[in-house]
Order: structure tokens, then sequence, then C-alpha cells
């Protein structure tokens, strides 16, 4: 019985690594927003249903396997607001942890105010704006 378990956890665990495979290819290749779950599906040749049975959502499976650094960026494209890119989400989490280290590391001196951040902005950024 235990093989039999086995030999299931090890399909389960190649499934998932092949699906992530594709999936992070199919990303570098075209892009985030322009890939669907279903694309990728159809180049893992798996059903929909196998992804999100490994994957809760897209931006999961994006991360998944990165190096646990990532941990926080990855958050803050998970949970970014309806309408927000991916680049943005995460160029605001990285500018906001600039400012806190900022804040943390240079106390500021009295009778000055510390700089401030400039409000993010979605990438590129042009020379006029």
């Amino acid at each position: 019985m235990s093989e039999i378990l086995d030999r299931r956890a090890q399909k389960k665990a190649r499934t998932r690594v092949h699906v992530r495979t594709v999936a992070q290819r199919m990303f570098a290749e075209g892009g985030f927003d322009a890939v669907t779950i279903a694309d990728i599906a159809r180049g893992a040749d798996v059903a929909v249903q196998t992804i999100f049975n490994h994957f809760a959502t897209k931006e999961e499976l994006f991360f998944d396997g990165r190096i646990p650094w990532v941990d926080g960026p990855a958050d803050a494209v998970r949970r970014r607001p309806p309408g927000t890119s991916p680049l943005t989400a995460l160029r605001r989490h990285l500018v906001e942890g600039q400012a806190t280290l900022s804040r943390s590391t240079c106390p500021p001196r009295a009778g000055h105010s510390p700089p401030r951040s400039p409000p993010a902005r979605p990438w590129p950024v042009t020379s006029s704006g």
C-alpha cells in the first residue's frame, strides 16, 4: 500500500514540476498577463483543473520554486488591488520597502525631516514624466 502512495506522490511531484517549468517558460516568452491558465494547461498537456490542484492562483504558479527572498514581492503581486499591474505592485512594494529601510537605518537629524520617497508610478518612466 505504501508503495502505491509513494508512486502517487512521485507522480504528483513530477506533474507539479512539469507544469511549473512549462508555465515559467511561457511567462518568459509571452509575458505574465498574456499567458492564461488554459494556455499553460495546453502547453503542459494537462487539464486546467490539474493546474488548480497544484496552484491556487496564477501568481502562485509564477513564483513557485523561486528562492525565499521573493516572498515579499510575490505577496505584493498576489495581493495587488484590481486593475493594478503586477509591475506596478512590485515597484510600489520595492519603493515602500526602501523607504522603510532608509528610515530604520538613517534616523533624521534634529530639525531635519527625512527624505520622502516619490509616489509609485507604473514603469516605464520616461524622461517626460
